[in-house]
């Protein structure tokens, strides 16, 4: 992915981003504890038919990792609108992971003007009165060390072996590297359950994605989420475990197209 990356500042923030593709435009936010590289399976399909967006969110990754930013879901939308002035987007698709998920549900609900289609992939957002949500996050222990997170981060997939060696290796040293891990602190600490108010009131087609085998989040969720999303429907990606797109990336690039295309799928 590295002859697609790109950076750019919004004020003092330096951003890294990958970006391939042309036309309408999919933004693809990663979740807690990775990188925009962990979309290195799809995005070469779905480039083909749309202008793919994935930054490394602020904290993570090769963005900054600031001090004076208060990880809030809200800053974080207001932050992800910023970037897309600055690249000159009106209109896009938002999918978000686990975690992001519900940065993507923020952004849709602060600015409904920009989103075309929404996409939730094993995702947080639900209150956790509902939905038991916050207390499936694989992040427990010392997230310093590079062999704790590399556990956490294999924890979320049912079969582990489809990581590559050189795989374990790039997304660990990512997720340790400066201030990452006092930064998902900080995530963490902010955001509760990660539950967005005024879900219900989306009115965007959303596909909401989900791991059949997911050992994080429970698959009930992605009922929860259709029942509360109107013009919503969910999927499951069999043997997939919270991170589907990694781990059965070309079930979940036949799904995301079709819906991208104007497909809403049956749930089940």
């Amino acid at each position: 992915m590295e002859n697609i990356k790109k950076e750019t500042k919004i004020g003092r923030y330096k951003i890294s981003y990958y970006q391939k593709g042309r036309g309408k435009v999919l933004l693809l936010l990663h979740s807690l504890l990775n990188t925009a590289y962990s979309f290195r399976h799809v995005y070469g399909p779905l480039s083909e038919k749309y202008k793919v967006i994935m930054p490394d969110l602020l904290g993570c990754g090769y963005s900054t990792k600031p001090d004076d930013f208060d990880f809030t879901l809200k800053s974080y939308a207001e932050h992800l609108n910023q970037l897309l002035e600055k690249l000159k987007v009106k209109k896009l698709s938002i999918g978000g992971v686990s975690g992001s998920g519900a940065i993507a549900l923020k952004f849709v609900t602060m600015f409904p003007e920009m989103v075309e289609k929404l996409v939730l992939i094993d995702a947080l957002g639900m209150e956790a009165g509902r939905s038991g949500s916050a207390r499936g996050l694989p992040v427990r222990g010392n997230v310093n060390d590079k062999d704790m997170v590399l556990r956490l981060y294999l924890s979320q997939f049912s079969d582990p072996s489809v990581v590559s060696a050189d795989e374990r290796e790039k997304i660990a040293e990512l997720a340790v590297s400066e201030n990452v891990p006092g930064c998902t602190h900080k995530i963490l600490q902010a955001n509760g359950d990660f539950s967005v108010a005024g879900i219900e009131n989306i009115k965007v087609p959303t596909l909401i994605i989900w791991g059949e085998k997911d050992p994080v989040l429970p698959k009930i969720m992605a009922e929860n989420f259709a029942n509360k999303i109107p013009n919503s429907q969910y999927v499951m990606i069999p043997e997939a475990g919270h991170l589907p797109h990694e781990e059965s990336p070309e079930d979940f690039n036949t799904v995301l197209l079709d819906f991208l295309k104007g497909n809403l799928p049956k749930s089940g």
